[in-house]
């Protein structure tokens, strides 16, 4: 019931004034429909009461003579008798008491009537035998009387000569029943017709208020609409600039910044020090420029503050070219040229942060516009006064160019090209007008040259200052001007217990991961149901719960574990979700959740996580053993409390994909390999598991997609679809994520029709993928050194099956028993003992099993090897 009330409330707060407007006008339209039905009403009742006023008066008249008498004043002298005198002064008695105009008689003769006496004194104006005879003709409302009953002239029908005037006419009956005469009154009905003329006047100017009314109303709710609507599509685009920001500069800045951390904890290499210092340095510059782009208020009025020190060159275009070569790497077709002046001052004083966001604005630019081709990047000097130099970047690409039209707003905020070509791109729209913003702050411009479908060349010419000592750059290296930073050493947590749920295997595995350099113990689980199970067998610190599961979601979980009361009721449970739209936390945090992370998870965010809910009980503050630790990890892969199972994995999988170079993964089309890395661990050997996993889940999945959406269970789709979702997004998958997402979407809206025309091509390439990193994981291990000696070892390792028969009858006990610590201890023994190829697979999956804590298919697996073994 809440939801609909909600709904309807929304509704209402949305349309308000549209509302509060229509309620107007019909309030209006009523009053003056009840005004002019009242009035009527009043005009028609006081016309219909003269009418019966007169009909009764001229009956009363008519009593007040007999036929007979009439008859008796015929001659124009008869005027002069005294019964017609005293006729008269009776008449004039009746008129006044009666308050009409006039009282007469008149006498039928034929098809003509003849006044016999009234009561008018006037000479001039009386009527009476010496009067001329009319034609009824003439006067049609007196034919009823003739007939027997009152006759009334209507409103605005006036007799001849007598304007103004409304009568009723009352048959006079002889003794044989015969109408001999006529008695009428008259009455002025001046009053009447300005009853009706006002009645008139008063419905024109309802209709004319009316009008002016509901014009007014229309004018100013038109005028509102549109100037909300101004203000709305102001707003809009306000969030979008904001959105689109957010997402072009915010998330390569933590990926940047995560992969940098993930790295630095996971890599010893020389190598891979040297990448996670081009990494990190360019991170915190990007989060430089965010701060300043940010501030819209200094961007729109101008007030630039362009700041004065010596900086070097070489390290600007160095960390410059470090984001631009990660993000060229995604385009397997593009090339990066690269071309400075060996002569230009090695040391320029100026605002390095605007500079760096100059070449940036250009060269991302040029990045997002080109598909294949290549980009010129061209660094030029020109001296000009003393210590004074033009400093000229050219960026030339093979992009899709601009239309003339488009060329004249292409520095205008907000502006971008056609959406025909660029809907798919992302971008801001205003880090054209921000360059052209910064370069004429420091005395320069922008220009550009473009045709369309070709390409695009931009020119940015600023002013910097030198001094004359200074060196030259020379031959520019931009591998060379990045410094390492030490990863920070935090804080260790190893009594601190968290369970990780999730339906996602890959996901779990990424989560890990990430918690490893906490050396965190953690727990998995990829059900709601089992979720409930362990935190009432094991105390957790905090639970990392996803929030769209089967069976039971993220939010029927926490319900139970809520209603279970005592310590449940206030155990830490965080949120895993890759729906990150607005609102989203505060519904979380409403339902019982404590805290919230986005997905895919960034490395701060979860820092920032384990910082707020590891209590200060459970924290080691030693660097020495913090770093010992983190050393280990790097050398080893561990993983919290799985290291001594990661330790025997890597052995295990001496030359698989976990311990093989990730740039076998490289020529896969649609992987990010380098985002994937970040996001799984830092690792290649976690990149490798994580894969391995990817694949079961794209089997397991489609396979309960197919199942849903065939049965029409738009819920299970949506559960699955999103599992397929946010795993593809750990890999690096990014376009399979993005469908995924279209069709959760439209499993959400309940549009099936988009679900029919996407689903057949999306799991074509979904399992295209899932195929692709399979052959890539079987090309790893027949790669791996040793692989060619597999046969020799498979032999001996027969031998010596018998002696490890002890370790795996004890293997399956522990996991029938759900003894981790005693499955991990055997598994390291037998994944080191000499087996063959069989026994070697049947272990690795058994330890695959456990690692998601999935112990039924783990015991599975060693008693087919051992019912294998009795088959023999």
């Amino acid at each position: 019931m809440s939801k609909y009330s909600e709904k309807i409330k929304g509704f209402f707060g949305a349309h308000s004034l549209l509302i509060v407007f229509i309620f107007a006008i019909l309030a209006v339209l009523s009053m003056s429909v009840y005004t002019r039905s009242l009035v009527n009403y009043f005009v028609h009742t006081s016309e219909r009461n003269v009418k019966d006023k007169l009909r009764v008066t001229s009956i009363m008249l008519a009593s007040m003579v007999t036929a007979e008498e009439l008859n008796s004043y015929r001659a124009p002298e008869d005027v002069k008798r005294p019964e017609y005198q005293a006729l008269r002064q009776k008449l004039m008695v009746f008129a006044e008491e009666s308050n009409i105009l006039y009282a007469f008689y008149l006498r039928v003769e034929g098809d003509k009537v003849q006044y016999i006496v009234d009561n008018d004194t006037d000479e001039e104006t009386r009527v009476g035998i010496d009067t001329p005879q009319e034609e009824l003709s003439d006067n049609p409302e007196m034919l009823p009387a003739l007939k027997g009953v009152v006759g009334l002239s209507e409103l605005g029908v006036y007799a001849k000569g007598w304007d103004g005037l409304i009568s009723a006419y009352a048959p006079i009956f002889d003794s044989k029943g015969n109408v001999a005469a006529l008695s009428g009154v008259d009455i002025n009905d001046e009053e009447m017709v300005k009853m009706h003329t006002l009645e008139r006047w008063l419905w024109f100017l309802e209709i004319i208020s009316v009008i002016i009314v509901f014009g007014c109303g229309a004018y100013g709710f038109t005028k509102y609409r549109r100037e909300a609507s101004a203000a709305k599509s102001a707003n809009a685009a306000k969030s979008r600039f904001l959105s689109r920001m957010s997402h072009e500069i915010r998330t390569p800045m933590n990926a940047v910044l995560g992969m940098s951390d993930l790295a630095a904890m996971n890599y010893g290499k020389p190598q891979g020090l040297e990448y996670i210092a081009y990494i990190k340095q360019a991170g915190n510059n990007l989060l430089t420029i965010i701060n300043d782009i940010l501030d819209l208020s200094a961007v729109e009025s101008g007030k630039l503050r362009i700041m004065s020190a010596p900086y070097g060159l070489a390290s600007i275009l160095g960390d410059v070219l470090a984001i631009i070569r990660i993000r060229i790497h995604e385009k397997r077709d593009l090339k990066l040229i690269i071309e400075v002046d060996p002569d230009i001052p090695s040391i320029i004083i100026g605002d390095e942060t605007r500079v760096r966001e100059i070449l940036l604005n250009l060269l991302s630019n040029a990045v997002k516009y080109t598909m294949k081709g290549f980009i010129r990047f061209v660094v030029q000097c020109k001296r000009e006064e003393a210590e004074t130099i033009q400093l000229i970047f050219q960026v030339e690409d093979t992009g899709v160019g601009i239309k003339p039209k488009e060329l004249q707003n292409l520095f205008t905020e907000f502006s971008r090209g056609d959406d025909k070509y660029t809907s798919n791109i992302e971008g801001t729209g205003l880090g054209l007008s921000i360059t052209r913003l910064l370069c004429r702050a420091m005395g320069g411009d922008v220009k550009v040259e473009s045709k369309f479908g070709t390409g695009s060349k931009f020119t940015a010419l600023i002013r910097q200052q030198y001094t004359s000592d200074c060196a030259p750059i020379g031959a520019f290296d931009d591998k060379a001007s990045a410094s390492i930073e030490t990863m920070p050493t935090g804080f260790i947590a190893p009594d601190f217990r968290v369970l990780i749920v999730d339906d996602v295997a890959t996901n779990l595995k990424v989560a890990e991961g990430l918690l490893a350099p906490f050396c965190i113990k953690t727990d998995l689980c990829q059900s709601g149901m089992e979720a409930v199970e362990l935190v009432q067998e094991k105390e957790y610190d905090l639970v990392l719960m996803d929030h769209m599961m089967p069976e039971m979601d993220g939010f029927e979980v926490v319900a139970a574990i809520r209603a279970l009361g005592g310590r449940f009721a206030k155990l830490p449970i965080v949120a895993q979700t890759a729906n990150v739209v607005v609102g989203m936390k505060e519904l979380f945090l409403k339902n019982g959740f404590d805290d919230y992370l986005p997905k895919p998870i960034e490395t701060r965010s979860l820092n920032d996580l384990i910082e707020r809910w590891a209590p200060p009980e459970k924290r080691i503050y030693a660097d020495r053993r913090i770093m010992s630790d983190r050393r280990a990890m790097a050398e080893n892969g561990v993983s919290s409390d799985r290291r001594a199972s990661n330790d025997r994995r890597a052995s295990r999988d001496q030359g698989t994909p976990s311990e093989s170079p990730a740039s076998i993964f490289y020529g896969i089309e649609g992987l990010d390999v380098a985002k994937g890395i970040a996001t799984t661990g830092g690792t290649d050997s976690a990149y490798g598991e994580v894969l391995k996993l990817y694949c079961r889940d794209v089997s397991k999945r489609t396979e309960f997609l197919n199942l849903s959406y065939a049965e029409k269970d738009i819920k299970g789709f949506i559960t699955h679809v999103h599992a397929l979702k946010s795993a593809s997004a750990a890999i690096g998958a990014m376009a399979l994520s993005e469908d995924a997402k279209t069709l959760e979407d439209a499993g959400v809206r309940g549009d099936l029709a988009l679900i029919r025309e996407n689903i057949e091509g999306f799991r074509d390439r979904l399992g295209s993928m899932a195929e692709r990193i399979a052959a890539a994981i079987v090309l790893a291990t027949e790669q791996a050194p040793g692989a060619r000696s597999e046969e020799t070892s498979d032999k001996r390792s027969d031998q010596s099956f018998a002696a490890v028969l002890p370790a795996i009858l004890k293997l399956k006990e522990a996991l029938e028993t759900e003894d981790v610590g005693a499955a991990d201890r055997l598994l390291e023994e037998l994944t080191a003992a000499p087996l063959d190829a069989i026994a070697k697979e049947a272990i690795s999956s058994a330890s695959d099993f456990v690692l998601t804590s999935e112990f039924g298919e783990a015991t599975d697996v060693i008693t087919n090897l051992l019912k294998g073994r009795e088959d023999q």
